[in-house]
């Protein structure tokens, strides 16, 4: 009895061991709230001092579609049907010193701009964690834009 006794013991610190060895990113994944809401700030041009203090991923002269999306997400975006590229990612809202959504520009356009006419811009954030949702915006403008920018 003392050896069997001593034999389940053993296997069962053997098991607990192997879970304490196992990482649990679970407590982190549920802390980061899902994707709830994005909102299209709309597009325009915006220099490296505009965004952040010494962002160089904003260049003077090219076009941006500014997004504001509330929770963690990832996103992608299309203008006219093709994909496009995040240039920048801002911390955006907080709660206390918790970032709980981001401002993202995504780059458009070179210097030369666009063809002129309507263009549809399109954005998609999948949540990182559970619920695994999708929340989409649209945002259709014409180009050149009005004001100059």
């Amino acid at each position: 009895m003392k050896k069997t006794t001593s034999r389940l013991v053993l296997a069962l610190s053997f098991i607990s061991f192997l879970f304490y060895l196992t990482p649990d990113d679970s407590a982190e994944a549920s802390s980061a709230p899902p994707v709830s809401d994005v909102t299209i700030l709309g597009p325009g041009t915006w220099d490296r001092d505009g965004v952040g203090e010494g962002d160089s991923s904003l260049w003077p002269g090219y076009l941006y579609m500014a997004v504001q999306v509330m929770g963690y997400g990832q996103p992608t975006a299309y203008l006219d049907g093709r994909i496009v590229r995040r240039a920048v990612s801002q911390p955006y809202f907080f709660n206390g010193n918790i970032v709980t959504g981001f401002r993202d520009f995504f780059h458009l356009s070179n210097k030369s701009g666009l063809t002129p006419g309507k263009h549809v811009f399109k954005v998609t954030y999948t949540s990182d964690n559970f619920p695994f949702n999708e929340t989409s915006a649209s945002y259709t403008f014409d180009y050149p834009l009005k004001g100059g920018k």
